[in-house]
This record gives structure tokens, C-alpha cells and sequence, in this order.
């Protein structure tokens, strides 16, 4: 079972085990609320908390409700609040789709042709089953997924007349090869989730896949130095010119420190492992996922489903050239509503419990730093900071 609170509506599981998942589902939403940016701006007047809100809420009644209509309303809400929420719409078209197309399908019907695949032959490895079933979902998309096309449609538009995608000031906001914003958001992600990740059931999980991976963690260990390199780090004249916000802070002393140029190479071992972390332990379930007769089928699509989400993460964080945490906040809330722990019932509450401890520690820190670390500004105003 998920610790899960999107989705434990839709687990099927007896009178006993309920009471445990309920109570994982409170845990984790406890700590979803509580996430310390998320928190700490709830009390200002940002866009991030509208634009969260209604994000979730087109995840759970698309995914989880099936009610696509609402779905699609609270979807072109999210727009008006953040537009760069178009990329997680697709996420959650995409998935709703993937949910229509996977479960033991081993038949198509294709420009009036019907193609029948055996249950051992339903494979992505499978370069005619892959075909099919990619076409098979992008008319998934198409038909079941009108809604959301309109949206995308809108979203054109409003391109079109606003000659880009940026509101205010575009030299500002100017879209860039930002390949260091992965690393940024895996420290974001080690910093907040670092009591799942850390777990001693996830670090044997990292450690065989290491050993049994060689290749795939060579690469992705190659990516991350490249990320790191200066030709694909911006430094925003906004991040230069305001130390009233804690990234500032990592910036200088951690990320790219201008005395020692090798000290951004320190935490590669880190961010690799909150990279196969994050794919460990998400969990992007399915509302009929009980009625697969195959768990083949589930894993493909399962796995189908994180590499939309990397995409869709990547797409949103790597053109942004300003380093903002709170461009983090919409992937990590979607991923951590969707993690799975795999040990045991009482082993998951303790990690969930210590996880919700760590974001009021640091919660209580740093409003205790709002009100009593000021300083003046160059016109004599009082200035705090801020998340």
C-alpha cells in the first residue's frame, strides 16, 4: 500500500489496514501543507498558492474522480495564476490518457484495422506494440481529453496576442538553457524530503541499482557535471541584487561559490541520489489499477508515467533563468503526493512524523528569522528575509 493521500480513496484494502492508511494520508498531507516555502508564503500575496491549489485539484478530479469536465475548469483557473501550469496540464492529460490505454490492452482498433497483441507480446520492447500503443494514446488524447485541448487552444491564444509567454517584463523573464536549475531542484527536494530519501529501505534500493546499473548511473552522473558547468549557470540580476531571500544565500556559499570553483562538484554524490530517489519512490497510480490482469502492463505504464513527469519538470524549471524556489514548489508537491515507502506500516508513520517534525523546525526558524533578522535598506526601510 501507497502512502498516498491523493489516491488511498481509491485503495481497496480491509477495516484494519484503512485505519493505517488513513493515517499515512494525514501524515502526509500534514507535511504537504507544511512544506516550508509552500507555508511561509501562504501568508504573502504570491500566485503560488492559487496557482498549487488549483493544480491539485485538476489532478485529483482528473485522475482520481475521473470528472474531466471539472477537471478542465480548474485546470484553465491554475493558467490565470501561473502559465507555465500548461506543461502539468498536459502531465495530467497525458496520465488520464495512459489510464484509458494500459490496463491488459492487447487490442487496437487503427484507421479501421484491428490489431490484436497476445498478452506476452504486450510489451514497449515490443516496436509494434509500442506504435500502437502510442498511437492508440495520442487518440486517447485527442477524443477523451477535448477539454484539455480547449485549454491548450486558449493557452495558443493567449500566446499569439501576448507575443510570448511572459506577463510584465520580458527582459526579465527570458527563456535560457538554465541546465543547472536540475541540480537546484534536486538540493530543494534533498533539503525537504531528505527523511524518505535517506530511509534505509531507499538506500538499498539505490545501492543494487548502482551495482546492477553501472551504465545508466555513468550517464546520468555525466548529466549532472554537466548541468554544473558554468556555460549553462545564469546568474539573474535579480538573484545578484537581493539578499533578502535564502537562495541567494545557497547560491554564494553552496552552488557556486566564486573561491573554490570545485565546490560545486562536492554534493554529485547527493544529487544522484535524490535523482533515482525521486524515481523510487514515486508512485503515479492508477484508478483502476486492481482490475490489470497483467503487473507487467502496470510497471510499463507506471514507468511511462515518471518519464512524463521528468519531462514535465524539466520543461518547466530549465527555462528559467532566475532561481526561484517557488518555481520548485508545484513539481515537489505533485511528486510527494504521489511517493511510495516500501517498509513497513509503522516504519512509514515514523519517517512521516519525522519528516512533518523537520518542517516545523524549520517553519518556526524561519519566522523566528523574519521578525528578528532586519536590516536597512540603502533608502533606510526595514528589510527581512524571506523564503
Amino acid at each position: 500500500m501507497s502512502s498516498n493521500p491523493i489516491t488511498s480513496s481509491i485503495k481497496f484494502s480491509s477495516p484494519a489496514s484503512s485505519k493505517n492508511i488513513d493515517l499515512q494520508s494525514l501524515l502526509s498531507s500534514l507535511s504537504v501543507v507544511h512544506l516550508p516555502p509552500l507555508f511561509f508564503f501562504t501568508f504573502l500575496f504570491y500566485t503560488d498558492i492559487g496557482s498549487i491549489f488549483f493544480i491539485i485539484l485538476t489532478y485529483y478530479m482528473a485522475i482520481v474522480r475521473e470528472r474531466h469536465w471539472i477537471a478542465t475548469f480548474s485546470g484553465f483557473i491554475s493558467l490565470l495564476f501561473r502559465q507555465t501550469n500548461i506543461v502539468w496540464l498536459f502531465f495530467i492529460a497525458a496520465s488520464s490518457s495512459i489510464d484509458h490505454s494500459e490496463y491488459g490492452k492487447n487490442h487496437f482498433r487503427i484507421l479501421n484495422k484491428s490489431i490484436y497483441f497476445p498478452p506476452f507480446e504486450c510489451r514497449f520492447s515490443n516496436p509494434k506494440y509500442f506504435i500502437c500503443f502510442i498511437t492508440d494514446l495520442i487518440i486517447s488524447i485527442c477524443w477523451a481529453n477535448i477539454g484539455y485541448l480547449a485549454n491548450a487552444f486558449i493557452f495558443l491564444i493567449f500566446l499569439f496576442i501576448n507575443k510570448g509567454i511572459v506577463l510584465g517584463d520580458r527582459n526579465a523573464h527570458q527563456s535560457v538553457l538554465h541546465l543547472a536549475q536540475i541540480p537546484y531542484y534536486l538540493t530543494f527536494s534533498f533539503i525537504f524530503a531528505w527523511p524518505l530519501i535517506l530511509n534505509y529501505s531507499n538506500l538499498i534500493k539505490v545501492f543494487n541499482q548502482i551495482i546492477s546499473r553501472p551504465t545508466l548511473i555513468i550517464v546520468c552522473t555525466i548529466f549532472l557535471v554537466i548541468c554544473l558547468c558554468p556555460v549553462f549557470k545564469y546568474e539573474h540580476p535579480y538573484l545578484l541584487a537581493d539578499n533578502r531571500h535564502y537562495v541567494f544565500y545557497l547560491w554564494r556559499k553552496f552552488w557556486f561559490r566564486k573561491d573554490y570553483a570545485w565546490f560545486r562538484y562536492l554534493p554529485l554524490p547527493f544529487y544522484l541520489l535524490t535523482l533515482i530517489s525521486i524515481w523510487n519512490l514515486a508512485h503515479f497510480p492508477s484508478i483502476n489499477e486492481f482490475k490489470r490482469p497483467l503487473k507487467f502492463l502496470r510497471f510499463d505504464a507506471e514507468n511511462f508515467k515518471k518519464i512524463l513527469f521528468f519531462i514535465s519538470l524539466i520543461i518547466t524549471i530549465v527555462p528559467q533563468s532566475l532561481i526561484e524556489f517557488r518555481y520548485f514548489l508545484t513539481p515537489f508537491v505533485i511528486w510527494r503526493l504521489n511517493v511510495r515507502l516500501a517498509a513497513e506500516v509503522n516504519h512509514k508513520n515514523s519517517l512521516q512524523v519525522i519528516e512533518l517534525v523537520w518542517f516545523l523546525i524549520l517553519n518556526l526558524l524561519t519566522f523566528f528569522i523574519f521578525h528578528f533578522k532586519t536590516f536597512q535598506h540603502l533608502d533606510g526601510s526595514i528589510q527581512r528575509i524571506i523564503w
